[in-house]
């Protein structure tokens, strides 16, 4: 196995996604809990911007970890981050296309 793929644990993994889903699954929540309607595209445009940040956790952290264990040199490092950063930003920008907020339509 690569020692690159030792940096991502499970428990890694389980609390880069729980972070952003109950973050989001709040927000849902009490917007459900206040009597507002909650629309299915509310509901896909909150799993996929949780799942975005999820993988800008797991692998943004998995980054700087390979460069603390001297895995990566530095300039390394901060390439992978700012690649991560332009993917991550232009994610973001696409769900936002895909997935428009209501009132602003």
């Amino acid at each position: 196995m690569s020692p690159l793929l030792e940096l991502i644990t499970p428990l890694k993994v389980l609390l880069s996604y729980a972070v952003p889903f109950a973050i989001w699954g709040i927000v849902l929540l009490r917007q459900y809990l206040s009597n507002k309607p909650v629309t299915r595209r509310q509901i896909e445009h909150a799993a996929w911007i949780a799942f975005i940040a999820g993988c800008w956790i797991l692998f943004g952290n998995a980054g700087v970890d390979a460069y603390q264990r001297a895995m990566i040199s530095l300039t390394t490092a901060v390439i992978s981050q700012a690649a991560l950063f332009v993917l991550v930003a232009g994610s973001f920008h696409l769900v936002e296309r895909r997935y428009p907020d209501e009132s602003k339509a």
